[in-house]
């Protein structure tokens, strides 16, 4: 028997090389937050990453929504374009595998703003769910600390305009 996920599921996925941060919400509360980890190299790490991901979720989400990277410059933040590849490979690994209905993608400062990284984790974690349910930081915690898990969080509660929706 496979399971249908409601219409109000959606999967947040914030990228990695060879890992990436999946959280799930159902219906308005976030019922997964994991690390997903390749234990092989890209690119073979893309058909891991993406295999990872069907097995926790399944096939045929309503919704998948991911940060998508962006080249950023200034002062600490030069990378070679190169350097996102991989990470665009994993969004589509993983949207590939889980094949969904449909996709959103969002930049970085579209969702998190600019915003120093310690005070967006915590406002984060800080982020009720619902009332007399798990917050965001239990549900982190139960998954993992990683911060590629924090900012999927982070991602799936902003598109449901709970974390600073004056970004919305």
């Amino acid at each position: 028997m496979t399971w249908t996920p409601p219409p109000s599921t959606f999967g947040a996925l914030d990228p990695g090389k060879e890992y990436a941060g999946l959280a799930v919400f159902v219906a308005g509360q976030a019922v997964l937050a994991k690390k997903l980890v390749s234990p092989k190299p890209w690119p073979m790490s893309l058909l891991c990453l993406g295999q990872q991901a069907l097995e926790l979720v399944g096939p045929g989400l309503p919704l998948f929504v991911f940060e998508m990277p962006v080249l950023r410059h200034g002062a600490g933040k030069a990378h070679l374009g190169g350097d996102l590849l991989p990470l665009v490979g994993t969004c589509g690994a993983v949207a590939s595998a889980l094949r969904p209905v449909a996709i959103e993608d969002y930049e970085p400062g579209r969702w998190k703003g600019t915003i120093d990284g310690d005070v967006l984790v915590r406002r984060i974690k800080g982020t009720k769910t619902e009332p007399g349910k798990l917050t965001a930081a239990e549900l982190v915690v139960l998954g993992s600390g990683d911060h590629n898990v924090v900012d999927a969080m982070g991602i799936g509660l902003w598109r449901l305009g709970r974390l600073h929706p004056n970004l919305r």
